[in-house]
Parts: C-alpha cells; structure tokens; sequence
C-alpha cells in the first residue's frame, strides 16, 4: 500500500552544505547570509524591484506591517474568512479588530473588491487579501486602487504564492507591503521563517525584528559601532543564518520544483471525479494569471460525508487535511466572528478537501489518489 503524505520536505545535499558552512563559519544569527538570501529574495520572487527584510515567520511580517502602519485600537482591518489563524491573532496584537469578508465564488476563493465594499467602514485602516493556494488575487489591482483612494494600507499575505503573478506583476509588489512565509510546508522552505517586502525602505523593518535597535550586532562585532539607540517599540523577529542560507539553496531550485508541482496539479485535473471542482480548474487556464501550486484544495459534491471520505483515503495510506476550519468555530473567536456575510467560506470550509501535494510525489501517486477518490464518490 502507498504511503502517500500531505507534504514532504525536499532537500538535499545543498542544505546540508550550507547548514554546515555556516556553522562552520561561527557566526548563527542575522548577518551576510541574510543579507544575501534578501537580495536573492528580491530578484526571485520580485523581480529586484521590492526592499526586502527577512523575519522569523509570514505572521511575524504582517504583525510588522501592521506595527509600522500605525495600526492600533479602534481600527479596523478587512481580513479574508477562507484563511489560516494567523492573520487575526496579529490583528488583534496590535488593539485592533479583524472584519471578515467573503471570498468571490466557488471558483474563485479569493476575495473580490466588492467583497472589501461590503464590508468598509469609516473604521477600516487596513486590508489583507490572501493569494490562497497559491493563486492571485484577480481583483488585486482594483482593491490597491480602492484602498489608496480611501487612504487604507494594503498588506498582501504571500505565504502561499512566493513567485506567483498577476499581469505583470509579482504577488508581494502590488500592496504598501508583502509579506512571505518560508514555513516548512511552503513551496520555499526554511523549516520557520518569511520576510516583509515594500516598495519603501525597509529600514525600518529591519530595527522593529531586532528589538527596535539603531545598529545590528554584527555591526558591534565588526567595530562599525560601539553602541545603540533604540528608536522603535521592537521585538525580537530575526531570523538566523541557518535558516538563511537554507532559504538561498531554496531559491536556486525555485524554477524547478515549480515546474513539478504546475505537472502535478495537471495531472490531478485529469483525473479527477466530474463531481469534484478546484478553483485550480479556473487559475491554470488563466493567462492573466502564474499561480504557483501551493496546496491542492479541492471542493467534494454536496452532501459527501467528508470524515468519512477522509478515513477511508487514509486507510488507503493517503494523508489529506483542510485549508481551513471556519474562524467563527474557534474558541478565542466565536463571540466576535460568525458566518454571517461570508456564506461562500461558510460552504467551502465544508466542503473543502486539501489532496497531496509535493515534489516527491509521482504522477502514480496522483493516479492512484484520483482513482481512490472515484471509488468512494
């Protein structure tokens, strides 16, 4: 029986070379690696046209953006229903309120600029809009442009799409700032990590990671500064040189594992039962639009006993999950979200399935993934 996982990591010997030549070379934390894998950053995924500040996670990012932005209590901020945690809990962070809005359709699970408009307010400082699973927004123009109207901070959530595009346009450029997510299931991985990205500089960025300090520890250790200032409210969001020089081996292989998983999603969309949908059926035939094939989601036919199609593909040694449980079932959140207003996230978090998705899968795997799910359905 196959054993095939929701995710595996793909390394190899460059990891492990690079891990080893830093450690070697006695120096772990923030320092010329990281400002090499923030180069390399820039000219992978944004085109060299972005200022970049690596960060120890995506929601240390966004917290930051936030930080920066002058959100505060008594401000709100839109967030995307169809979306992970973390997007709240920074929210909240900072004193101020997460607004969910619904996403566009059942085949389009990102949100749309009327989506924004129907929940706006006078209070609205702030938006996130998430490329979920890897796909553009497609309304990520029109939403920049409504929000720069209305003087309210665009940040994109990038964690999925790190090389995706939208016209010309890399995700991660559009809005006042990107922020990326190097976790270990993302298409770049560095066990933990991201980076925040502005048109600006990012200077600023770079004190509020490091305990809002005016100089860096390498430029005490290397006598370019005897002391500091501390000029911002900081925090400690650094991320290392291990995690860095991981992140570099990544970015050289970018093109490549891109390559796979664009052939792998074509495959599932092949093969796949009539009665199941993926808004990649819409996103791959779009030319408007590079996704880059983050996670496999898929929508199952109504009235499919999800738990139990779960089981029964896990006891055929297939491991599948959910992207994501729906924000107003969360303990922390059910006095302050409901479903109310968000009927289309409302319907695909109960009826979403996230399938295998990895560069160590074979096209078999698919076949075999696809014929189990036909056999149950």
């Amino acid at each position: 029986m196959k054993n095939i996982k929701i995710f595996e990591s793909d390394f190899d010997s460059a990891e492990s070379k690079a891990v080893h030549d830093v450690v070697s070379s006695g120096w772990l934390t923030s320092g010329a690696v990281t400002e090499r894998f923030e180069n390399l950053i820039s000219d992978t995924l944004l085109g060299g046209m972005q200022s970049v500040a690596a960060v120890s996670s995506c929601t240390a990012a966004i917290h930051l953006a936030l930080i920066a932005s002058g959100i505060k209590a008594g401000d709100e901020v839109i967030v995307p229903a169809l979306n992970f945690v973390s997007d709240f809990n920074v929210v909240r962070a900072v004193g101020a309120t997460p607004i969910l809005c619904d996403v566009a359709s059942l085949t389009n699970w990102t949100p749309s600029l009327k989506n924004i408009k129907d929940v706006v307010s006078d209070k609205t400082k702030c938006c996130i809009i998430v490329h979920f699973a890897g796909i553009p927004c497609l309304d990520i123009f029109k939403i920049r442009d409504f929000c720069i109207d209305n003087k309210i901070v665009l940040i994109e959530d990038v964690a999925h799409a790190a090389g995706a595009t939208v016209g010309n346009k890399k995700c991660g450029s559009i809005g006042d700032y990107g922020a990326f997510s190097f976790y270990s299931n993302k298409n770049i991985s560095t066990g933990e990590g991201g980076c925040v990205t502005s048109r600006h500089d990012v200077g600023v960025f770079k004190r509020l990671r490091s305990h809002g300090m005016t100089t860096s520890t390498m430029d005490r250790d290397k006598g370019r500064a005897f002391t500091y200032d501390v000029s911002d409210l900081g925090l400690n969001y650094r991320i290392d040189e291990i995690r860095a020089a991981i992140g570099i081996e990544q970015l050289y292989k970018f093109s490549i594992k891109h390559k796979k998983r664009r052939s792998l999603v074509v495959k599932y969309l092949e093969l796949l039962p009539h009665s199941v949908t993926s808004p990649f059926s819409v996103a791959v035939a779009n030319e408007s639009i590079c996704s880059v094939d983050h996670i496999f989601p898929i929508l199952l036919p109504l009235g499919t006993n999800r738990d139990k199609l779960r089981i029964s593909l896990l006891d055929s040694g297939i491991q599948t999950t959910m992207h994501y449980p729906e924000p107003w079932s969360f303990s922390a959140y059910n006095d302050q979200f409901s479903a109310n207003g968000c009927p289309l996230v409302s319907e695909i978090t109960n009826r979403e399935l996230t399938l295998p998705l990895h560069t160590l899968m074979s096209f078999s795997d698919v076949e075999y993934i696809c014929h189990k799910l036909k056999s149950f359905l």
